[in-house]
């Protein structure tokens, strides 16, 4: 009886003192359809995911899940059929596979393209002037599953919301605009929806 004191006593202390942890008590999760993906699985949601001790990747159902293969496939058919900028005047089988990177995101990569398109600008450019020269551009079109997520032409261009995005500038290349207005680079100035008159400072 002593003896089984003294064990319950020791047993008392190395539990207060952290060294023995009890064991987790079972989670009840509720019913509640609302979806998350972790590691490739949907799950009803997030406590289901949390008690199965899966990362969750974000919500909803997971999208079905493509090889780097059937993405790239899926993104070079996406560029040819979708994108606005290619779509409007890109000159069939111009476009090249440079390369891909993948992501954290479970089924999320990102390929870069090159191709050709027979006038200057992006996107839709119905009902504008425009120059004749045949321009060389870069695409980088993300994916998560089967869907694009994200396609970003030249580095400016978002071809989904199709509007100009201005990275942190690393050079200078003064432009004068058609509003007589000197852009230290063609990015703002095409943001801001105003036509390039010409290369340099406004005279």
């Amino acid at each position: 009886m002593k003896k089984l004191f003294i064990l319950a006593a020791i047993f008392a202390l190395l539990l207060f003192a952290g060294c023995i942890h009890p064991p987790p008590a079972p989670v009840a999760c509720t019913m509640e359809w609302a979806p998350v993906c972790a590691e490739g699985e949907t799950y009803a949601n997030k406590c289901m995911a949390d008690a199965a001790g899966a990362q969750i990747e974000y919500e909803g159902e997971c999208e079905n899940y493509f090889t780097k293969e059937q993405a790239q496939i899926a993104a070079k058919k996406w560029l040819e059929e979708e994108s606005p900028t290619f779509k409007f005047d890109g000159i069939p089988g111009s476009i090249k596979y440079i390369g891909y990177e993948s992501y954290t995101c479970f089924g999320c990569f990102g390929f870069t393209f090159t191709f050709n398109s027979s006038h200057a600008g992006y996107g839709n450019r119905s009902g504008q002037m425009l120059a004749q020269a045949i321009a060389n551009h870069t695409i980088l079109v993300q994916t998560r599953g089967k869907n694009v997520s994200y396609a970003l032409t030249d580095g400016a261009f978002d071809e989904l919301r199709q509007i100009f995005i201005c990275p942190a500038i690393s050079a200078l290349i003064p432009v004068c605009g058609t509003d007589n207005i000197t852009y230290p680079h063609p990015c703002p100035a095409m943001q801001a929806g105003v036509k390039i008159a010409y290369e340099g400072e406004c005279q």
